[in-house]
């Protein structure tokens, strides 16, 4: 009996941490794909701010854009345990789908900078969602981070699960 739990113990510790070398890897993956455009960069920036995944954000951001993820990231880890389970609960149903960047303009700001400005589209809630976004880029080695991020206007309504209460004045 001892030694099918101590086999047991050790499988779910290995599997465990298996898991996490997994997602480790598959994150850098995701990153290291996401930032060989400029494009590709601002849309994993944006989905990886999108659903609070702090570790990639920061990845894929340097300057201003890194120092607003860090800073998201210490209000996140001010919460108490509870607060922050719910809160990650309630961002993995918010922000359950991916955005996608559809570039209007971009403009070079000097050698291996650019700046793209578009609409971030997809579903918030299972609605849609669309938002002006711009992005300040800079290129270093082979790879696009996001210097800098402005969230624009929100161009669609707020999901009804917002309209709690229809009957007030």
């Amino acid at each position: 009996m001892v030694c099918v739990g101590v086999v047991a113990a050790g499988w779910t510790w290995y599997s465990s941490e298996s898991r996490a070398q997994q997602d480790q890897t598959e994150s850098t993956m995701r990153t290291q794909a996401g930032n060989t455009t400029p494009e590709g960069a601002a849309e994993a920036f944006l989905n990886a701010w999108r659903k609070r995944e702090h570790e990639r954000a920061a990845a894929l951001s340097i300057g201003s854009a890194r120092r607003k993820v860090e800073a998201r990231r210490a209000r996140d880890h001010a919460l108490t345990e509870e607060e922050r389970t719910l809160k990650e609960q309630l961002w993995d149903v918010m922000a359950a789908d991916e955005l996608t960047l559809r570039v209007s303009s971009a403009e070079t700001e000097g050698p291996h900078r650019l700046k793209l400005s578009g609409v971030a589209s997809g579903a918030f809630m299972g609605e849609p969602y669309r938002r002006e976004t711009e992005f300040n880029l800079a290129r270093m080695e082979d790879r696009w981070f996001v210097s800098e991020v402005v969230f624009g206007t929100i161009l669609t309504s707020a999901p009804a699960a917002f309209d709690l209460d229809r009957g007030a004045p």
